[in-house]
């Protein structure tokens, strides 16, 4: 079995930090979501292999009909999603994503440009479309597609392309 879906079953840590997914998700700050990346491609698996983090097994069909049956696993990570996503403000509500106006400056940093946070959005959306959370996932696509048309990122650059790249996500089942 993948190692990634063990992980997502607490049953074995990652090997990058020896950390299981509970003690991950404990250490997660507002730096460490901002700026680190070592943990999404443990906590939100998808088919295929990272682009960034090469060390990370790939997952098969089997591996996410697996965590798709799981219910520990699939818990763990929608849980995971809820918290990485709860730094952009973005949060759950009768069971779909919104996204929480009342403090948008404080978590807005995700609108800044650089590429990481759309990377992240993808990869959870994915992740939670794998996993059979599908109106979920597609929520967080509306809401994220909402949110950036409507106030672009803080550095000016274009939208297009991403806006591009979340609507066809589900289509053509790749991150960046």
């Amino acid at each position: 079995m993948n190692k990634v879906v063990l992980f997502n079953r607490e049953i074995i840590p990652c090997h990058l930090n020896e950390m299981y997914l509970n003690e991950l998700r404990s250490k997660l700050s507002r730096p460490v979501v901002e700026d680190g990346y070592f943990y999404l491609q443990w906590m939100f698996p998808v088919l295929g292999k990272s682009k960034w983090h090469t060390n990370t097994l790939p997952l098969c069909e089997q591996d996410i009909s697996e965590l798709r049956s799981d219910p520990i696993a699939k818990n763990n990570i929608l849980k995971s999603a809820d918290l990485i996503l709860s730094f952009f403000n973005i949060a759950p509500k009768n069971g779909l994503y919104i996204y929480n106006v009342l403090n948008n400056q404080e978590n807005d940093y995700w609108l800044r440009g650089i590429g990481h946070e759309e990377k992240k959005i993808s990869r959870i959306a994915l992740s939670l479309y794998h996993i059979g959370l599908t109106e979920l996932s597609h929520s967080l696509i509306d809401v994220s597609i909402s949110v950036l048309t409507d106030r672009g990122f803080k550095t000016k650059r274009e939208t297009l392309s991403t806006v591009s790249f979340w609507q066809d996500i589900f289509i053509t089942r790749q991150i960046y």
